[in-house]
């Protein structure tokens, strides 16, 4: 095979590769409020890390989920996957203490060589189907629902093609994403309307949030928008593991929003500074984590995700 070939045979999994990940991200922008991504060498890269807690984060949940299947099968499905991705809404408090709740469908992307089978590591029949695979239901003890409701998660996973594998808490969600997945793309309308995207998608870790304004829910002082105006659209965040640092960024429709002076004032986190007329942004150290919520680890209710201490 001369090098042109090779070459052109290189950049064409490169794009089908990109295309996958692109697609999923938009999949689940249409359906979820906050969307986090990474990559299998960063979650492995970031055991060693002091800050690897900041990426696993998001992910933690579908660690455990996949060992009460199979012990060893989350190595096995980084080793065969490209990318990550997790998608959440419906935010809510646990009974006592814990982890805020949330719907949640993960989409892991797979390598194109891979030849996972994911049937093999279940030996019961599927209870469900979405788009002509079948779904697989088990139990794992999360701690989701929080230390006042010690009951197990219900959760659901299917292949779709060899492209990708979902897992969820919820049956529903995870029919819808599946059936976006293989239905008419339309990724490049969905993801013009995420800022940054093309900046954004280069980074191994990131996580986005698009703001859902409407009637005000009580238990919004648990899922960080009690600082949020009208006027904010989203945050995003993505992560330097080398420097170990978190970028922060906050846009909004108003140059003149107060979102950014409302999240200042909670001393919480480095404070946030314009960056442009609609754009504030902040960089803060990973290993920052004192007394919660006065660390960096605030960030992240920004995003719906956090603990009731």
């Amino acid at each position: 095979m001369s090098l042109s070939i090779m070459l052109l045979a290189f950049l064409g999994d490169l794009a089908s590769a990109g295309s996958n990940g692109s697609h999923a991200a938009a999949v689940l922008f249409e359906n979820f409020e906050t969307v986090f991504h990474t990559t299998p060498a960063m979650l492995s890269d970031s055991l060693d890390d002091s800050g690897g807690w900041y990426v696993w984060e998001p992910f933690g949940y579908l660690r455990v989920a996949l060992e009460a299947v199979e012990k060893q099968l989350p190595a096995k499905v980084l080793a065969e996957s490209e990318a990550i991705l997790v998608g959440s809404k419906h935010f809510l408090p646990p009974t006592g203490l814990g982890s805020i709740r949330s719907t949640r469908c993960y989409i892991i992307v797979l390598r194109k060589e891979s030849a996972l089978d994911f049937s093999r590591y279940f030996n019961k029949p599927p209870v469900a189907s979405a788009v002509g695979t079948p779904i697989w239901n088990w139990s794992a003890d999360l701690g989701e629902f929080g230390d006042g409701d010690p009951r197990s998660s219900s959760l659901y996973a299917t292949p779709i093609t060899q492209s990708y594998i979902l897992v969820s808490n919820n049956l529903e969600e995870l029919q819808n994403v599946s059936r976006r997945l293989t239905s008419v793309n339309n990724d490049a309308r969905v993801l013009a309307g995420i800022h940054e995207w093309n900046d954004l998608r280069q980074h191994e870790f990131w996580g986005y949030r698009r703001y859902k304004h409407g009637k005000p829910r009580p238990i919004d002082r648990l899922v960080g928008t009690d600082q949020i105006t009208p006027q904010a659209e989203a945050v995003i965040l993505y992560v330097g593991m080398r420097k170990q640092t978190g970028v922060l960024r906050l846009f909004s429709s108003s140059p003149d929003d107060a979102t950014a002076e409302n999240i200042n004032a909670t001393g919480r986190i480095t404070p946030l500074r314009p960056v442009g007329p609609k754009v504030w942004e902040t960089v803060f150290p990973l290993a920052e984590i004192g007394s919660f919520p006065d660390s960096a680890y605030w960030v992240l209710w920004l995003f719906g995700w956090g603990v009731v201490v």
